[in-house]
């Protein structure tokens, strides 16, 4: 019991306590609370693992940061914990090349592909918008280097093969350092069902282009990254793809990704 002057102060105050945290629980809205208990489930049910990719069948590999190849024994725990963490798909219309066209139809499979040239800049202008909105993020190196002269100007015209990006991310509590790459390539054979779900659009009755964005985040510190990486991968993913339809892009619908 509550006895004495001093002791009935203390008790008064914990009933105040108690009171107060319910009150602030019950005005926070049922979407937050369901939010943070499912960030708190995925948190328990994290693999001990530091290093997540949208693509585990060729992880884009890191420039500056000195980082080996992801662990072929991870990737099972990576697509069984995170199966929403899946790449992005643009469509772009396809501009006739009279070159290419002159080649025999098996050349022409075999041809390089690159990412057209007038996609190069959108596609930058909503990597970097998306990277600068995420919290404690500096983007260190982009290619190709659209501001650049001579070859890295000349890669932009033609068409390069490949969009890069790589971060590094301080963490807010311990500032610790993450590192992720932003990897954009045409992807084969994945046309028709891009197509089916986006719709064709400018450019209809040819064939377009399918621009695949992988990421990739690894922590430079610890075992296991309490689902960390993850979390951003998605985090990025969505405002990226939000940047990339303010820019005009179109993005397939990525069913797991929304789960």
């Amino acid at each position: 019991g509550c006895q004495g002057p001093k002791i009935r102060q203390v008790c008064e105050r914990k009933r105040d306590i108690c009171t107060t945290a319910s009150v602030s629980l019950a005005s926070v809205p049922r979407s937050v609370k369901m939010t943070f208990l499912a960030d708190l489930l995925e948190v328990a049910r994290a693999p001990v693992l530091n290093d997540v990719s949208t693509d585990l069948e060729d992880p884009p590999s890191y420039i500056l940061a000195q980082h080996g190849p992801l662990p072929e024994y991870w990737k099972p725990r990576i697509r069984a914990a995170y199966p929403y963490i899946q790449p992005l798909r643009i469509l772009f219309p396809s501009t006739p090349n009279p070159d290419t066209n002159l080649l025999p139809e098996a050349a022409q499979e075999a041809s390089p592909v690159t990412v057209p040239a007038p996609a190069v800049k959108p596609i930058l202008d909503a990597l970097m918008a998306a990277a600068n909105a995420m919290p404690q993020w500096h983007v260190e190196r982009v290619i190709p280097d659209i501001k650049g002269s001579g070859s890295a100007a000349a890669a932009v015209a033609s068409g390069p093969s490949v969009i890069m990006a790589e971060a590094v991310v301080t963490t807010r509590m311990l500032k610790f350092k993450d590192d992720v790459i932003v990897r954009v390539r045409p992807e084969w054979g994945s046309t028709a069902a891009v197509e089916r779900d986006v719709g064709a659009g400018e450019g209809a009755g040819r064939e377009p282009v399918v621009l695949r964005v992988d990421v990739r985040s690894k922590s430079r510190v610890g075992k296991g990254d309490l689902a960390a990486n993850a979390r951003r991968i998605r985090m990025f993913l969505d405002k990226l793809r939000t940047e990339l339809e303010q820019q005009g892009l179109k993005v397939a619908t990525n069913k797991l990704a929304k789960q």
